[in-house]
């Protein structure tokens, strides 16, 4: 529409079905982009509020690393999972876009160990399972000292 007669105002809040994004220019001088929809390609939401500055976000799992990724203010990527990752059973998640924090809660099953990193420095092993190898259990309260409790009857030696 033209409501002066001298500046041709486009406006559309359509969705463009090829890359599912909405288009609107409200000024008629600036296009922007919205989209709050998920490209199936690559899971990611794009939106574009003020016109100039395309900003990344998606808040979905990428299924091939399990990694949940996020770009709230334009610039850093952020990196956030909570999920448990097959191959070493291990939580990632990156709350600040510099550290990468290790932390796992989950039962390794070769070892049955568990093992987590609360502040991202320090790996702390902890474990309340009997190792059926050796029937001890062992456990680490501070992440310094292991210490080895056993109160099974070993039956070669038959020592408590």
């Amino acid at each position: 529409y033209q409501p002066d007669g001298d500046t041709l105002v486009l406006q559309t809040k359509c969705v463009i079905a090829s890359n599912r994004k909405v288009l609107y220019q409200p000024d008629g001088d600036t296009l922007i982009l919205k989209t709050k929809c998920v490209l199936a390609s690559n899971r990611k939401v794009l939106y574009q509020p003020d016109g100039d500055t395309l900003i990344l976000k998606t808040k979905c799992v990428l299924a091939s690393n399990r990694k949940v990724l996020y770009q709230p203010d334009g610039d850093t990527l952020i990196l956030k999972t909570k999920c448990v990752l097959a191959s070493n059973r291990k939580v990632l998640y990156q709350p600040d876009g510099d550290t990468l924090i290790l932390i796992t809660k989950c039962v390794i099953a070769s070892k049955r160990k568990v093992l987590y990193q609360p502040d991202g420095d320090t790996l702390i092993l902890k474990t309340k399972g009997v190792l059926a190898s050796n029937r001890k259990v062992l456990y680490q309260p501070d992440g310094d000292t292991l210490i080895l409790i056993t109160k099974c009857v070993i039956a070669s030696n038959r020592k408590v």
